[in-house]
């Protein structure tokens, strides 16, 4: 998730003009622009609303009771889902004009959703999140009045965790229907922690235009835990359960941003970014399961296929009352998405969507403070041909709202 500060989640443009200690995510060149000490907390909560109406599969009679409508999908259903993006930095000059340093605290990536226990998904997920933390480390210099670069070097924790039941009809080719049952849970999570490396380039060719470059090195985390089943009270071994380990491999791409801003006027700033993500190396997530008790149970495989995708976004800046540090700010974007419909998994279900952002900034003294709420819709996605274990042939649409609190603080001039 790309949306952690004020100007992002307001305009929708911060490559290139990255005046805020969000800087440190998404373009550190910006850091250079600071002046003094600072201190930034952002935070924003997205409320998520989505809706999955999935065909049957074969076999699938035989485990969900529900029925089908006239066009042959089971009722629609809606997860309880949320996400946080929280944000902490400090920053301060080490010379001045010059080099300025931050250490921050970001976690760009923290969702959940939980369906209910008789929900008619509840053999692709019954819960499941995802947490991704970074501590970095970031410097920035001032090459010149017109230019600064800058680079990062994070640690990042990630963790995930899915419970499902297990459709033992059809399991890695054999029906283990007769030693799982029908409400038998799986359960696994597993961690990892990393290193990621990001650099921004910022210049300013005319008073007026200012132009942002940036990237984030991309990563394989290897998502090691602990794996578990539960026998469900139909199978022979009633309340047994057998646990061993699980390792999840997959990647995480490489994103590269490019971003301009132009002063049209002394009151008003337009800008437009683009954000462009190699997810074309995600072909497959792997995850290999060590259960002594269930050694034909040893690897679970999920086809992804993903292709290069990318969000284009853009909006305006206002000053209205001249001498005044109000700015109104509003912005759109759209996001193609990275999955093919045919390997969509309902833990990480992937829909284009376009999104309309508005916010307010205001500076009094040695505080800033700003306040963003941004709409996403996402299009509808359907799919015949699904690949994946069970098969999700499926309608899906849905829509979050996000709303972002930011205050900035200065602490006189220098360290």
């Amino acid at each position: 998730m790309p949306e952690t500060g004020l100007r992002k989640n307001a305009m929708g443009a911060v490559i290139g003009r990255p005046d805020e200690l969000a800087a440190v995510y998404h373009n550190p060149a910006g850091l250079a622009l600071q002046r003094g000490t600072q201190l930034y907390a952002s935070v924003a909560s997205v409320f998520i609303n989505t809706e999955l109406r999935l065909r049957p599969w074969t076999h699938s009679s035989d485990f969900l009771g529900d029925p089908v409508d006239a066009e042959n999908y089971y009722p629609a259903d809606s997860p309880s889902a949320f996400a946080a993006i929280p944000m902490l930095v400090v920053s301060t000059e080490l010379w001045p004009e010059r080099l300025v340093g931050a250490l921050s605290l970001y976690v760009p990536n923290a969702a959940g959703a939980r369906f209910g226990k008789d929900s008619v998904v509840r053999y692709h997920l019954l819960d499941a999140y995802i947490f991704a933390g970074f501590f970095t480390a970031t410097l920035a210099y001032r090459l010149a009045p017109w230019m600064q670069v800058g680079a990062g070097l994070s640690l990042a924790y990630v963790r995930i965790r899915s419970t499902r039941l297990i459709f033992s009809a059809d399991l890695l080719g054999n029906d283990l229907s007769g030693l799982l049952g029908k409400r038998s849970v799986l359960e696994f999570n597993g961690d990892d922690i990393l290193p990621v490396a990001n650099f921004g380039l910022l210049v300013r060719p005319h008073s007026s235009l200012s132009l942002g470059f940036a990237f984030v090195s991309g990563y394989s985390p290897k998502l090691k835990g602990e794996v578990s089943i539960a026998f469900g009270d139909d199978s022979p071994l009633p309340g047994e359960v057998f646990s061993g380990r699980q390792t999840t491999t997959t990647e995480a791409p490489w994103l590269f941003f490019f971003g301009a801003n132009w002063d049209v006027t002394r009151w008003l700033e337009v800008g437009a970014e683009l954000r462009y993500y190699l997810h074309s190396v995600v072909k497959e997530q792997v995850t290999r399961l060590e259960i002594e008790a269930l050694p034909l149970l040893d690897e679970l495989r999920q086809l992804k296929n993903w292709r290069d995708n990318y969000q284009v976004s853009g909006g305006i800046n206002v000053k209205p009352l001249e001498g005044h540090p109000l700015e109104l700010m509003a912005g759109i974007h759209f996001e193609r998405a990275a999955s093919p419909s045919y390997a969509i998994v309902v833990e990480a279900p992937s829909f284009n969507h376009i999104g309309a952002h508005g916010g307010v900034r205001y500076a009094w003294r040695a505080y800033r403070i700003g306040l963003a709420f941004a709409h996403y819709r996402y299009l509808q996605r359907q799919t015949e041909h699904s690949v994946t274990f069970p098969p999700t042939n499926f309608i899906g649409r849905g829509y979050s709202n996000l709303l972002a609190l930011v205050l900035e603080r200065r602490f006189g001039s220098g360290r």
